[in-house]
């Protein structure tokens, strides 16, 4: 009996460490998947049927990671300490996301720029309605050394769209492999909102949990 239920034990362990090494997306899936859909999936927040996620922002890097499908992470989101982990514009490397958060006419109070999320915390109230707008994509690489410009991975409506996506609409407009200026990363990282299911949401760069991308290390949230 002792040694049947050791083998039990053995086994259920076994079974759970594979379960928690499957459950992130390692770098080198993500490095596959980013680039499939550029150029070639429209943006829309409908569930596509070929990908099986919505393809705006949040569903694209939902994708990318292989996050549960069923249950599809919005924008404001992946601005939460659970998902992400805000880092220095400086620090930004292949794989992070930079987030953009804020409050909805209904509810201007829970988002304020100040300098970090605590300096806000007396100052806004939380509500019960949790939707915040927001954006989400995935940082690629600095232009060059001087970290003034770098490239990004983006399914969006407006952001940095072509002619054809502003006057004709979502169905033409593709995700794409776009250059951005830091001083967009720099300015969102000033965003701090309130969120009754995660306390707080924040803007600017992030490094995303290694839940869910493997290996990725924790920062301090500031």
């Amino acid at each position: 009996m002792a040694v049947e239920a050791a083998l039990h034990l053995f086994v259920i362990l076994t079974l759970s460490l594979v379960s928690i090494s499957t459950a992130c997306t390692t770098m080198e899936e993500l490095e596959k998947n980013m680039p499939q859909w550029v150029g070639k999936v429209p943006y829309s927040h409908l569930v596509n049927k070929t990908w099986g996620y919505p393809t705006d922002c949040s569903g694209f890097v939902s994708w990318a990671l292989q996050t549960d499908v069923g249950y599809f992470l919005k924008a404001y989101e992946y601005g939460s300490s659970m998902y992400a982990q805000r880092i220095p514009t400086d620090e930004l490397r292949y794989g992070d996301i930079v987030v953009h958060v804020w409050a909805p006419e209904w509810a201007e109070n829970r988002c304020h720029k100040k300098a970090t999320k605590e300096s806000a915390e007396s100052e806004i109230d939380m509500e019960d309605f949790d939707y915040l707008p927001g954006h989400v994509y995935f940082f690629d690489k600095w232009v060059d050394g001087n970290k003034t410009e770098f490239w990004a991975y983006e399914s969006s409506q407006t952001e940095n769209q072509t002619d054809a996506c502003l006057q004709d609409g979502p169905r033409f407009c593709f995700n794409h492999h776009v250059k951005k200026e830091r001083k967009q990363a720099d300015k969102w990282s000033s965003d701090n909102c309130t969120s009754s299911k995660y306390r707080f949401v924040t803007g600017g760069p992030h490094r995303l949990s290694p839940s869910l991308l493997c290996s990725t290390p924790q920062v301090n949230n500031s």
